[in-house]
């Protein structure tokens, strides 16, 4: 791999204006490695046209200015910038992700480190230290991970968070992306889904290069945050089955002495909420699972089909296949693969293949 092969992307997901663009963008436009791209994803309409540091960034980087199309969050507005990558034609696994919250900030030789090392140790994901600034604008250099493992995430979180995620692109879409039904919680999340991959390489700078602002109302991390709660619940329902004495034991803790949240399954939680832990589902009852799949190497397609065509003669549930071709895939072989499809009885819900 190659410095030319590869390319770097900033997502920043926005609700404040103000902190935009006197902390995110000016932290971008300081990198010594400019990115390839920069998105900006906001669930309100702003308007950035006129402002200096905006023309600045175009000057010299790819800039697209988003509104958020779908959950009303993070999650929403990061995977809305992913879509909008792979419709750009990135290829997956030649970018790499950096996410920066709106009011934090970057040491100028991050991007290029990061960088430097994937170059290096062809790492999939790169994570660096974190300056926790508090009310009196403290710097407080946290605790860089040796490693990382599934338990430090049930329990709690090892310093890995939004502004020092960097990610191969590919990987972060295997993991499914973020998930939008947490309001909060999410690098945790999406932290133990990269990690249930498997193959990740995981490289670690031991040196503190990101600024988080740990404070400022309306915060999540507020005491009692309604958002906090709900997600450190949702998170609790979504991954306890992993989760074993001592992690329960810490997580519900921590969810305490921290963010003042009584995790647990109450009458007033919903049906949505705890429908999996209580399943229903008769033993007979058909399930149906739509796969989707991207599609960066033609070579690959052929087999990739046979692979969903043999798990759907095992299981007979899968109900759809949905493809995103960023290969350029030969009309003959799409329609080839259609055709397989359809004798196994795999449409989309409009009764064609995907």
């Amino acid at each position: 791999m190659t410095i030319q092969d590869l390319k770097t992307i900033v997502i920043i997901g926005t609700s404040r204006r103000g902190s935009l663009l006197s902390v995110a963008l000016p932290s971008v436009l300081k990198q010594t490695k400019h990115p390839d791209a920069l998105y900006i994803v906001s669930d309100e309409e702003m308007h950035l046209g006129n402002e200096d540091i905006f023309n600045k960034l175009r000057d010299k980087i790819r800039l697209k200015y988003l509104f958020n199309q779908r959950e009303k969050n993070l999650s929403g507005a990061i995977n809305t910038a992913l879509y909008e990558i792979i419709g750009d034609g990135f290829d997956p696994e030649r970018t790499y992700v950096a996410v920066l919250d709106d009011d934090d900030w970057w040491e100028p030789e991050y991007l290029e480190s990061c960088f430097n090392e994937a170059i290096n140790k062809y790492s999939d994901w790169i994570i660096s230290g974190i300056v926790r600034h508090n009310e009196e604008d403290v710097g407080i250099n946290l605790t860089i991970p040796e490693s990382i493992a599934e338990w430090q995430f049930l329990r709690g979180n090892p310093h890995v968070q939004g502004s020092n995620l960097f990610v191969r692109l590919s990987k972060l879409l295997m993991a499914g992306g973020y998930d939008e039904n947490l309001p909060s919680t999410t690098d945790r999340d999406v932290s133990l889904r990269l990690l249930a991959l498997g193959d990740l390489r995981i490289s670690f700078i031991k040196r503190h290069m990101v600024h988080h602002r740990a404070y400022g109302s309306g915060r999540l991390s507020e005491q009692g945050s309604k958002r906090k709660c709900q997600g450190l619940k949702r998170f609790y329902f979504k991954y306890q089955p992993l989760m074993d004495r001592q992690d329960e034991e810490s997580f519900h803790r921590r969810s305490k002495e921290y963010f003042g949240c009584n995790v647990g399954i109450s009458a007033d939680d919903s049906k949505r909420d705890l429908l999996w832990l209580n399943p229903s589902h008769e033993e007979n009852d058909k399930i149906n699972i739509i796969i989707g799949v991207i599609v960066s190497d033609q070579s690959k397609f052929p087999s990739l089909i046979q692979d969903v065509l043999g798990f759907h003669y095992e299981t007979q549930s899968i109900s759809a296949v949905v493809v995103s071709d960023n290969a350029a895939l030969p009309g003959d072989k799409i329609e080839e693969a259609q055709n397989e499809l359809k004798e196994y009885g795999i449409c989309n819900p409009d009764g064609g293949s995907e």
